[in-house]
């Protein structure tokens, strides 16, 4: 983010948009939430002067007192932005940048891309000592993915990779896997269940996240591979990444997570969360129930897991980033 001065926040803005925002957001327990960022960093987040958080908190954003001035929790300030709707937050800017691609014609959807990669692991409690081993070529879930380089610039370092993305148009169609599907689906659109960003050790217990009135995409992908089990179903979940287009700017790709079901020989993705975030084409629900989109990265470990190996004295956990460099497109 930079530091380019941002629109003031109007008194009816304050009132109408984010106020009710911050009465509205999921409740983090305790032990899973980090108050690290600072007002001015919380400003930037959510694209709106250091002032107007000033009066969140004051309106009942959570906030922790430090010697050095007010810190507040990350996973807060993005649901923050995503609840307010106002287009101004980091997190609504990431999310558009890819829900703009199922808007599209469908046959743009499974249509082979070329990409430029970065990944790289950090510790979640931010030691220094590197997760490793890195990522392998391996990593990738073959059947939608090509990789043609894979460089590791040091050992637990950062991994330079070329990749071609093509979709796979399936169908789940036993009345189980619809059901499993729907479960979720129909939630997020009656408001039984709201899409929300959570910490990566809380999304992985869904009883604790669903008590706190959310779900996201690992949530999600627990529940309803539960569910499948339970209906007599194979299932596994997984984790990857949801792209922007191809573009001429380096951007970070979204952490993603879906359920799996084995129908006639295949791995069928059950995918409701990407479904009810970009909606806006009448076909794409029925795709995400069994169909892989060709901007979406598919990881071989569990949407639970982390991708590579790591221990922390500070109990930290590896989380693998994403980020898309320039260059890439359509494959001819």
């Amino acid at each position: 983010m930079n530091d380019r001065p941002v629109p003031p926040v109007t008194a009816a803005e304050l009132r109408l948009r984010w106020m009710p925002a911050v009465e509205r957001l999921p409740e983090i327990p305790a032990e899973y939430r980090r108050p690290e960022l600072s007002v001015r960093s919380a400003a930037r987040l959510l694209g709106v002067d250091e002032q107007a958080v000033k009066h969140l908190i004051d309106a009942g954003l959570s906030a922790q007192e430090q010697p050095y001035g007010m810190v507040l929790d990350r996973y807060d300030l993005l649901n923050l932005g995503l609840l307010a709707g106002t287009g101004r937050s980091a997190a609504e800017a990431a999310e558009l940048r890819w829900t703009a691609q199922p808007a599209g014609p469908p046959a743009g959807w499974t249509t082979a891309r070329r990409l430029r990669l970065a990944l790289a692991s950090h510790c979640s409690a931010g030691c220094t000592r590197a997760p490793g081993p890195p990522l392998c070529a391996t990593a990738l879930a073959e059947q939608t993915a090509t990789v043609h380089t894979w460089r590791t610039l040091r050992p637990g370092g950062r991994v330079l990779a070329e990749v071609t993305l093509r979709g796979r148009r399936c169908r789940a169609r036993s009345r189980a896997a619809r059901e499993v599907f729907g479960e979720i689906y129909d939630g997020l659109l009656t408001g039984r269940y709201r899409y929300a960003r959570l910490p990566p050790a809380l999304a992985a217990r869904p009883e604790r996240a669903l008590a706190a009135g959310a779900l996201d995409p690992v949530t999600a992908a627990l529940v309803m591979a539960v569910h499948a089990r339970a209906a007599g179903l194979e299932a596994r979940t997984r984790a990857g990444f949801l792209l922007a287009p191809p573009g001429p700017r380096q951007t970070a790709a979204l952490p993603h997570a879906w359920t799996e079901i084995r129908e006639c020989g295949h791995w069928l993705p059950l995918d409701p969360l990407q479904a009810y975030r970009a909606g806006r084409h009448p076909d794409f629900a029925d795709f995400c129930r069994g169909s892989r989109p060709n901007w979406l990265l598919p990881l071989t470990h569990e949407a639970h897991c982390p991708a590579t190996a790591h221990r922390c004295s500070d109990g930290g956990v590896p989380e693998t980033s994403c980020r898309q460099l320039p260059g890439g497109g359509r494959c001819p």
